[in-house]
């Protein structure tokens, strides 16, 4: 296995948890409520999706474990925010590995045909 092979597992397993957590619609719901970078609480968050507040926070647990929002205390209540760190730097490094593999089947599939024609034309001489 190719060393960028390599790097582009590590990368796809280091943002697993990220993947886990946007692969179920409920918390891709959640995370679209929370873009608008409006802090809002469980039972806001319940109110507007109709699910249970034990539900809510089950799936708010989960994101915040891929580090997709973050939770700020304003007297007794948490508010949700979300991190768009997380993301942009997912991106950056999935842009990064695949450019290097991009980069490298570009080299190789040139290799490939220069050593083609360079046969070819040796054959004919």
């Amino acid at each position: 296995m190719s060393e960028v092979s390599k790097q582009a597992i590590e990368t796809f397993r280091r943002y697993q948890p990220v993947f886990n957590a946007l692969g179920d619609p409920t918390r891709q719901q959640i995370m679209f409520m929370l873009a608008d970078n409006i802090p809002l609480s469980v039972a806001e968050l319940a109110a507007k999706t109709e699910l249970s507040r034990p539900a809510v926070s089950h799936h708010l647990k989960i994101l915040s474990e891929a580090k997709l929002i973050r939770a700020e205390r304003v007297g007794v209540r948490l508010y949700y925010k979300p991190m768009f760190q997380t993301p942009l730097a997912m991106a950056q490094d999935f842009s990064k590995v695949l450019g290097k593999m991009v980069k490298k089947k570009v080299v190789r599939d040139v290799t490939s045909t220069l050593g083609g024609l360079v046969k070819r034309k040796g054959d004919h001489a």
